[in-house]
């Protein structure tokens, strides 16, 4: 009897125990009798609603290792579909990257310029984004002469040269070559003009022309000629009175050859340039091609002549008048 008693007590609890751990209800004739009226109703409901996919009478462990399987077998499609419908949905006109999700980038400091300006200082004083250049200005004076050479522009490093107003300096190396320097024989544009004077040459001024007069060495005609030529000129061509009688007031005494000659033609006189033969200073005789071979004119001072021209061979070695067109102002 006792044995018989414990039975009874012990099963009834220990069902009862399942039942609360496994949060259902168990359906049987036995331990939950369907009542008829409103709680009985209620009760199957109830029970349908909670568990309709599993018979009442199953076992919880094998529904829920069927269930268990089924979430395993299910394809990964459903799953993705699953969740692409379950998204939130994003407006379209919204960016990926939207200012609200990203700080907003970060700006230099603002650039002040600077009171004072520093000159290749290596600083940018006046927010132009680049050193300051030194503003250099006029031309600068290499020799210290007062005439500068190159024109003086904004550079780094400061020059240390000084520049000066006014430039036209020919040669910046040297205190002598400057513009209005006296000339001198020495090989170099003294003056900056353009042109040397050579040395046994002085260097006169008349109409816009240029004359050299040459007394050393003492050339021939031809020997002449290719001098003057080297000199940008050509042994000078007497075009009026005026123009010969400043010509001998300049050249004074002995000979000095002229560009008139005959050489290819006796007789016909003309000018080594190319010049039209239009005005001549012959006197008494002359030319009278004494003795023949008499081909080249100069200015004559011997025998009477002062100043008049006469035609000698072209052999002779005296003095000579280049002309060229003046250096420009």
């Amino acid at each position: 009897m006792k044995i018989a008693l414990r039975t009874l007590i012990f099963v009834p609890v220990s069902l009862a125990l399942f039942i609360a751990l496994s949060g259902c209800r168990v359906s049987h004739p036995d331990l939950n009798p369907v009542d008829s009226g409103t709680d009985g109703e209620s009760d199957a409901a109830l029970d349908v609603a909670m568990d309709s996919d599993r018979p009442l009478d199953a076992p919880l462990d094998a529904f829920r290792d069927s269930a268990m399987d089924a979430e395993l077998d299910a394809p990964e499609d459903a799953a993705d579909d699953i969740s692409r419908d379950t998204a939130m949905d994003v407006p379209e006109d919204v960016p990926e990257d939207s200012p609200a999700d990203s700080p907003p980038d970060s700006e230099p400091d603002a650039c002040v310029p600077a009171d004072e300006i520093g000159y290749c200082d290596g600083f940018d004083d006046d927010c132009d984004g680049e050193d300051e250049l030194f503003p250099a200005t006029g031309f600068y004076d290499s020799d210290g002469d007062g005439f500068g050479g190159d024109a003086a522009t904004p550079v780094c490093p400061i020059p240390d040269a000084i520049t000066v107003s006014v430039g036209g300096d020919c040669d910046d190396t040297r205190a002598d070559f400057y513009p209005g320097a006296p000339e001198t024989c020495e090989v170099g544009d003294w003056n900056c003009d353009g042109r040397r004077i050579p040395c046994g040459c002085e260097s006169r001024t008349y109409a816009g022309k240029e004359y050299l007069f040459c007394t050393e060495p003492s050339r021939t005609w031809q020997q002449a000629e290719d001098f003057c030529n080297g000199e940008d000129g050509h042994l000078v061509a007497v075009g009026s009175e005026d123009e010969q009688e400043w010509l001998v007031s300049v050249a004074t005494g002995g000979r000095w050859w002229l560009g008139a000659n005959d050489i290819d033609d006796e007789g016909e006189y003309v000018w080594s340039n190319g010049e039209p033969f239009d005005y001549n200073a012959w006197t008494g005789p002359e030319p009278n091609n004494h003795g023949g071979g008499q081909d080249c004119a100069v200015i004559e001072y011997g025998f009477g002549y002062m100043g008049a021209w006469n035609d000698t061979p072209c052999s002779g070695l005296f003095a000579h008048i280049c002309e060229r067109d003046a250096a420009p102002e």
